[in-house]
């Protein structure tokens, strides 16, 4: 956090369109230390509804029932019983579960893993897609982080004095940017039929 006060930067990716800046590596409990009332609009499963707005456009099949376990913001527990040590909560297990599952199905594709078989066995049709993509030049992650770019972006928060995006959520300052923002980014995703839970 002393690092951001002594080095500010932005900038954008050089493969992708994501916004890198002094506090994207900054912590979520660090950030509540910055002396400044934040509000933040984060999405539920937001990746994996990314895929589905991907799949959409490039007119590739997927499993409504993926779209669903998204929408519902359960899909992640699909996989909590993975490897899960008896001693952790399932909800202590879930960022590791969310890990194992970007590293090898979103942005890796890992035929082997248990979390990618997991997954083709629940959502055989859009594991189809993916293993179409996986060969392709440009990666999954990299779409889905421009979809999540095109979006986070271009949110302009007007009433805030201080904002910044991080990825997939955004921070603000004025509680009176929050309804707009949100109302936002539910028509961006339902452009594609896409409903979302936002906290």
């Amino acid at each position: 956090m002393f690092g951001t006060r002594r080095n500010r930067f932005i900038k954008k990716g050089t493969k992708v369109d994501r916004i890198y800046h002094s506090f994207s590596n900054v912590s979520r409990i660090t950030r509540k230390h910055l002396n400044i009332n934040l509000y933040d609009i984060d999405i539920v499963n937001c990746q994996p509804l990314l895929l589905v707005a991907y799949l959409q456009s490039n007119k590739l099949i997927f499993d409504k029932q993926y779209q669903l376990d998204c929408e519902e913001g359960n899909f992640y527990e699909k996989f909590l019983d993975i490897n899960k040590p008896e001693n952790i909560s399932e909800l202590e297990w879930r960022t590791p579960t969310k890990v194992s599952i970007y590293k090898s199905i979103y942005f890796g594709f890992n035929v082997n893993s248990k979390h990618n078989k997991r997954f083709k066995e629940l959502y055989p049709k859009t594991w189809e897609s993916l293993l179409k993509i996986k060969d392709e030049p440009i990666s999954l992650a990299q779409h889905l982080q421009n979809l999540e770019a095109e979006l986070f972006n271009n949110l302009i928060p007007h009433n805030s004095k201080y904002y910044f995006t991080l990825f997939d959520a955004i921070y603000f300052d004025s509680v009176l940017d929050k309804y707009k923002l949100e109302k936002i980014v539910k028509e961006y995703f339902s452009k594609f039929e896409i409903k979302v839970k936002i906290k």
